[in-house]
């Protein structure tokens, strides 16, 4: 029997015979973001783990139960305010069980796993229930998107830690998209599909704030969540939507205020996004092309007035 608990010694009490009947617990150190990299190749920071265990069958086959809780968890570079995680070693498989609950400066959200894990393998499911939209934008930081909102979904969870593989689906209730390149903001809610290499927009329907409502489709492609390669499409067809709410400044191509009816595309990757409009403005929209910026003769490289009216 240890005399110890805390500061990352053990205590341990039980037997070792024939059979092994132990049961131990300690209080961890600080774990530090160099610590888990080195580790298991994810930046994880925290302050002191509880860990509550026991150890049951034969030094040859042991089976191994442990209990962990930790607060204010730091996973790349988003705070997680709790967290626990149950692992069961037998036969050489780990079976995990665990739950985050409340996720990012928001402090909400929970995301519930369950499965077997090796670090070179994962067969994980996982469930979440009003996950923050906007742990997202740090994933995104080249795009001209920004989330907010909540999403809930199921999805599978394959590969290895170093690159999962993410399946399954999920539902986005008032989601908020903000487009800073056009200056402006969505409401959106729907489904949408997830694959290992892509998010799939399956119909959301997108409200503008101010009456104007459309559909959103597309997919967005991905690389382990890196060099998004992006292809949705707007439609509004009933009521204009706000399609540009951008301020005068004198570097940019064009600015203006508006609502239209039509089709809006959006495609390319970081850094070279390219919108194509096929659209009928609605009274009062002002578009403004500046003669100081861009040579009268080369607008028609990206703007074609199909009706001057």
């Amino acid at each position: 029997k240890s005399s110890k608990g805390v500061d990352g010694a053990a205590l341990i009490e039980g037997s070792i015979e024939d059979e092994v009947d132990l049961a131990f617990s300690m209080i961890t150190k600080p774990i530090t973001e160099d610590q888990t990299n080195r580790w298991v190749g994810i930046p994880i920071e925290t302050e002191a783990i509880e860990v509550h265990g026991k150890i049951k069958g034969t030094l040859q086959k042991p089976i191994v139960e442990i209990k962990t809780h930790s607060e204010n968890l730091c996973a790349l570079g988003q705070n997680i305010n709790d967290c626990t995680l149950n692992i069961i070693h037998e036969n050489g498989k780990n079976m995990v069980s665990g739950e985050l609950i409340g996720l990012g400066k928001l402090n909400s959200g929970r995301v519930s796993v369950i499965g077997e894990l090796d670090l070179n393998k994962l067969n994980l499911n996982a469930s979440i229930y009003e996950f923050p939209l906007s742990y997202i934008n740090p994933l995104l930081e080249k795009s001209t998107v920004s989330l907010g909102g909540n999403l809930n979904g199921a999805f599978k969870v394959s590969g290895g830690m170093n690159n999962p593989q993410i399946k399954g689906d999920g539902i986005i209730d008032s989601c908020t998209v903000q487009v800073g390149y056009m200056g402006t903001k969505y409401t959106v809610s729907g489904g949408f599909h997830v694959e290992p290499d892509a998010i799939e927009l399956n119909g959301l329907e997108v409200d503008d704030g101010n009456g104007g409502n459309g559909k959103l489709v597309g997919t967005s492609l991905h690389n382990s969540f890196k060099d998004w390669n992006l292809d949705v499409a707007l439609s509004a067809e009933n009521e204009p939507i706000e399609v540009m709410d951008i301020p005068y400044s004198p570097t940019r191509y064009f600015y203006g205020k508006g609502s239209a009816i039509g089709d809006i595309n959006v495609f390319g990757y970081d850094g070279n996004i390219v919108i194509e409009a096929n659209i009928t403005t609605s009274k009062g929209t002002e578009f403004v092309l500046p003669m100081d910026v861009v040579e009268s003769n080369k607008w028609s490289s990206f703007v074609e007035i199909k009706n001057e009216e």
